[in-house]
């Protein structure tokens, strides 16, 4: 089922917030430099040419002592400011300047670009959620999407998602209980928000269309980078295990009509 609503109203506030490190690497800031002008410029574009819808933006940021903390305080300042959007990008990695428009056009509760962590063997950070409790680590259990069995070029719906970058739809804060972002597991804040979302309705998804670069100790992680560790990893294995039989994909649209989703 595609994430696509109609539109409400003529124009939406968009709160582009970052949790900032201690340090900025020099391509991280020009690359949100870039998004920030490109977005401002565009807000101006679709405000003289009476676009509908139209979107404004704000930039805001705050210290990252703990992620978690940060997050809400970016969250906490998108609700004062009465923002539509919220859209979270980290200062490690390198984004298209049009990120915020290839994100939007899904009209989805949660959407991400795709992106990989930054040790190897760099994987894509998609979940797949397995009902268990590990009795050990007392959390809830996640899988990680395994090389070669994440669409490529299409919309995924996903159980969660890394938060290197999201857009969020406010609504989905208004639902959920505070903290929204909570970390006292290895799973992290932006699994927890995912799963939470989840059980009040609201689906998660990964545009993996879009493609982003995470800023790593010795090379930048791109897909080709990850895809050269897989393969010198031999990822995938070949086992039933990791083949999803369920799986659906769709035909890969235009920039102007973003494809269905495919489930993992």
């Amino acid at each position: 089922m595609t994430p696509l609503r109609p539109w409400e109203k003529e124009e939406y506030k968009v709160l582009h917030g970052v949790p900032n490190e201690s340090y900025v690497s020099w391509q991280s800031f020009e690359s949100h430099r870039d998004m920030a002008m490109y977005n401002g410029a565009m807000s101006m574009v679709q405000k003289y040419e009476k676009h509908i819808p139209r979107f404004t933006f704000e930039n805001f940021s705050v210290g990252r002592q703990k992620v978690e903390v940060a997050r809400n305080q970016l969250a906490v300042h998108a609700l004062q400011k009465q923002a539509d959007f919220i859209l979270m990008t980290d200062n490690d990695m390198i984004y298209p300047v049009e990120l915020f428009d290839l994100l939007i056009r899904h009209h989805a509760d949660i959407v991400a670009p795709l992106a990989f962590t930054r040790n190897p063997p760099h994987l894509p950070v998609a979940y797949t959620y397995r009902s268990a409790w590990d009795p050990i680590t007392k959390q809830e259990s996640f899988q990680a999407v395994q090389p070669g069995h994440l669409p490529e070029n299409a919309l995924v719906r996903c159980d969660a998602v890394g938060f290197g970058a999201v857009l969020i739809r406010t609504e989905v804060l208004k639902a959920l209980p505070q903290p929204w972002f909570f970390n006292s597991t290895g799973s992290g804040e932006d699994i927890y928000f995912c799963l939470t979302a989840a059980k009040h309705g609201f689906h998660t998804y990964m545009d993996t269309s879009i493609k982003t670069t995470h800023l790593g100790a010795q090379h930048l992680i791109t897909e080709a980078v990850a895809k050269a560790h897989w393969q010198a990893l031999e990822l995938p294995k070949k086992t039933a295990s990791t083949a999803d039989k369920h799986q659906e994909v769709y035909p890969q649209a235009d920039a102007h009509h973003p494809p269905e989703p495919v489930r993992i």
